[in-house]
């Protein structure tokens, strides 16, 4: 696609003043953006404590949304938000593996120590990802899918 875009650029069917009037528009956009994103990590800094049963009713809700009427790729987006990793118990049947994201204040530094909990995994090591524990889900059973074959 690009080399399309400049093959017209090259020969003259694409007007530079057009692209720059584009431009323009895509990194005026681009800033605000990185100043939402910025503003979203400044709130997620200053945040204590637990979130409240409402909160938390907001994010189920949410979530039965998107599984419910969302697109594919929201649906997609949030299980790759959500389940770190999916265990295979058996023939037809796995654990999804949930990552718990944690707030920053809640680990411990390095002179402090954090008891640990059987409830939760291990420590999501995830080098770009924010400090998280992994939960086990309950075992789901899944049925086999069957290829759908366009009559020909």
């Amino acid at each position: 696609m690009l080399d399309r875009y400049l093959a017209a650029f090259e020969s003259g069917a694409l007007d530079p003043e057009d692209l720059a009037g584009r431009l323009a528009q895509l990194k005026a956009r681009s800033r605000q953006l990185r100043a939402r994103r910025d503003e979203l990590a400044l709130e997620l800094t200053s945040l204590t404590g637990p979130p409240t049963p409402a909160t938390l009713r907001q994010v189920a809700d949410h979530i039965d949304e998107i599984i419910g009427a969302g697109s594919h790729k929201q649906r997609k987006a949030l299980i790759e938000g959500l389940v770190a990793q999916i265990k295979i118990t058996g023939p037809g049947r796995i654990v999804p593996v949930f990552r718990i994201p944690q707030q920053q204040a809640d680990l411990p530094t390095e002179h402090e120590v954090r008891a640990m909990t059987n409830l939760v995994g291990l420590m999501d090591q995830h080098p770009n990802s924010p400090a998280s524990l992994l939960a086990d889900g309950p075992q789901v059973a899944i049925r086999p899918v069957r290829a759908h074959r366009p009559d020909g």
